[in-house]
């Protein structure tokens, strides 16, 4: 897959053509889905340039979207958006692609979800750290029933931070309702993620590093003749007392939630199959994914918050990726 978007001319989207509604999505072969997330991001970069609207957050969560609506069937499960202005691919997928020539205006979308719109949105939402909450009433309610139905919901690490999101969370491990919760973690809100929280999730995206780089070294080290297993040992025995000083999600685990992770937000087939497998644990789960704010505009790289939010683009079509930018929500 591409680490940028496609320059499709504009119309061009065979994938995508293809997908108007979630049944469609999942009848794609696993080898279409790189495809599809390209096309996708392609359509909102050039659209919500044209409309103005949220652009950095929904081009973020591209290939989450994808691989949410590839596992899960939320016709009858069910999914919340924090705040949910990263909703617009959750939206083109559940059949209003559409509706973004005129989206944020009269007989467009709206740019958050909206349940007068589609059975796929359960809230008005655009306030941050309520999706925990809400993503527990439900599962709590879901567990009455004889086959419950799977609760998803997506939070943003800025919005994890909030207060009432650590009281949903902390409620979510004291009454064990399955539910999965969605940590979307790009280091970003409208600006730079700030506090404790942010320090202690930063750690864990060092540590995942350090720990690809561990396991390149060990690589290495094994293949040295005679020597090379008992330095290997040596290191799996530091890395047991380093476990439980550096552990990711030890944090979520102390509140009696299933913390998995961190895993690429990026890549559509490892979500798909992470998706697959935590959906299969009980009670509450955290999936920590790392994405990047605006992936795949050019700007974003050096300056996500500039990719926000845009205004409606005066710029000719040729030079979409020059379009100025603004708050624009």
């Amino acid at each position: 897959m591409s680490s940028s978007f496609p320059e499709l001319p504009d119309g061009t989207y065979p994938l995508l053509d293809q997908v108007h509604s979630p049944a469609a999505l999942q009848a794609l072969e696993p080898e279409q889905l790189p495809d599809l997330c390209d096309q996708l991001r392609a359509f909102l970069l050039h659209s919500v340039q044209d409309t103005g609207g949220h652009l950095g957050s929904n081009l973020g969560v591209v290939e989450l979207t994808v691989a949410l609506h590839r596992v899960f069937d939320f016709r009858r499960d069910r999914l919340v958006w924090d705040v949910s202005h990263q909703c617009y691919p959750h939206k083109i997928l559940t059949g209003r692609r559409e509706g973004f020539a005129q989206l944020r205006r009269t007989g467009g979308v709206c740019g958050f979800t909206n349940p007068s719109e589609s059975e796929y949105d359960l809230f008005h939402t655009g306030h941050a750290g309520t999706s925990i909450s809400l993503g527990l009433g439900m599962a709590a309610a879901a567990a009455l029933e004889e086959d419950p139905p799977h609760v998803v919901s997506v939070i943003g690490d800025a919005s994890l931070g909030a207060g009432v999101a650590f009281e949903g969370l902390n409620y979510a491990g004291a009454l064990g309702s399955r539910m999965l919760v969605v940590l979307n973690d790009n280091e970003w809100s409208i600006s730079k993620s700030v506090g404790s929280l942010a320090r202690y999730l930063s750690r864990i995206r060092s540590t995942r590093l350090v720990q690809r780089a561990g396991q390149e070294t060990k690589n290495l080290i094994h293949a040295i003749p005679l020597l090379g297993p008992r330095l290997d040992k040596a290191i799996d025995d530091i890395g047991e007392v380093m476990r439980h000083t550096v552990v990711p999600g030890h944090v979520f685990e102390e509140l009696g939630v299933t913390y998995v992770g961190p895993i690429d937000g990026h890549d559509v087939d490892g979500l798909v199959r992470s998706l697959e497998r935590v959906r299969q644990l009980e009670g509450v789960v955290v999936l920590h994914c790392l994405t990047e704010k605006g992936k795949g505009h050019p700007k974003a790289p050096e300056h996500p918050e500039r990719v926000h939010a845009v205004g409606p683009s005066i710029v000719p079509k040729a030079d979409k990726t020059e379009a100025s930018f603004g708050e624009g929500a």
